[in-house]
């Protein structure tokens, strides 16, 4: 990935709203997503339901015309229900690694490095 914005939201305090919809609807607009990884809406953590909506919302809101991106939802805390997509990681499982084991307060209440392999 190039390029990493960060929007700078309250953890904690996260809430679904049109300007929040809009600047997503702008950004799928402005970079031509052929692809959208977001947390599953049944995930246990309310800011990752959050995300899975929000992305939806954007998705159904671009304008007519607009290529409108696939959404494939993962997995965080939830295990999902029913799988239609699945994506051999096994060239990245070292970054992956590495980037989970970075969460290191999210780690201590779960080895999430370890649960990966599943």
């Amino acid at each position: 990935m190039a390029h990493i914005e960060f929007w700078r939201e309250r953890n904690g305090a996260l809430r679904l709203s049109r300007q929040l919809v809009e600047r997503m609807r702008t950004k799928l607009i402005d970079c031509h997503a052929q692809r959208i990884y977001v947390t599953h809406d049944l995930e246990a953590h309310p800011e990752h339901r959050l995300a899975a909506r929000l992305v939806k919302r954007a998705v159904a809101a671009l304008p007519e015309g607009e290529q409108r991106p696939v959404i494939l939802m993962y997995e965080v805390w939830t295990p999902l229900q029913a799988m239609d997509h699945i994506v051999d990681i096994s060239p990245y499982i070292e970054v992956k690694l590495a980037a989970v084991r970075a969460h290191r307060s999210q780690c201590r209440v779960l080895s999430f490095d370890e649960a990966i392999w599943a």
